[in-house]
């Protein structure tokens, strides 16, 4: 599992990654989750050779600068043994999975995955979701908008002064927003359009710029 740099820091996760130079890239800033989408109407979908190559590059940089890289594959809208399928010939087996049941999600932990439910939530929310199954540390889930849109987020005040654990906050996360987002003391921040050129097409000085308060953390 990933470790924080510094007391205090969030766990960041790159959802969406679709080649390895953007991996490699966000590894070396310290992004400690590589996320690769399996969503054939995405515009970040990719195959399974694909997933594998962007894997390999995260974990090259995290080995050369002796840190550590968790890789995360991301469903939606796939059967229970599409699902096995592609976690077998990936070799990840930890799984963030929109659309599942507290059950579906109990059955694949029961079968040794990091299963994880994604909690799609809205602009009115005005109560955080109970999380069943429980989100831990090698499964952590993710609280995010069931609309995208890189100038939408769902209230962050609801979050409180500590946000809940063994979860990452989504929902339009960019530079623009982040400080205000970490006053929540996130355990993790989960980003995707923010920090885009298009999607899919990551933008290297938005990510820069997006960890330029989170290093100021670790001072």
């Amino acid at each position: 599992m990933s470790k924080r740099t510094g007391k205090g820091v969030p766990f960041v996760k790159l959802s969406g990654v679709v080649n390895p130079r953007d991996a490699e890239f966000a590894v070396s800033l310290g992004v400690s989750h590589i996320g690769c989408v399996f969503y054939e109407n995405s515009p970040r979908n990719v195959d399974i050779a694909k997933a594998k190559d962007i894997f390999k590059a995260a974990e090259d940089v995290a080995k050369a600068n002796n840190t550590k890289v968790t890789t995360v594959l991301e469903f939606r809208g796939h059967s229970k043994a599409s699902i096995l399928e592609i976690s077998k010939k990936t070799g990840c087996r930890t799984l963030q999975i929109a659309g599942f049941t507290e059950a579906d999600v109990l059955a694949l932990q029961k079968d040794k995955f990091n299963a994880s439910r994604v909690f799609e939530l809205t602009a009115s929310t005005q109560l955080l979701p109970l999380q069943k199954p429980e989100p831990s540390a090698k499964a952590p889930s993710l609280f995010t908008l069931a609309t995208t849109g890189t100038e939408l987020t769902f209230p962050w005040e609801v979050l409180g002064e500590l946000a809940p654990a063994n979860t990452f906050i989504g929902g339009g996360v960019r530079p623009e927003n982040v400080r205000a987002l970490l006053t929540h003391s996130p355990w993790g921040i989960n980003l995707c359009a923010g920090v885009e050129r298009h999607p899919g097409e990551l933008d290297h000085a938005r990510l820069e710029m997006l960890f330029e308060p989170l290093n100021e953390q670790t001072d």
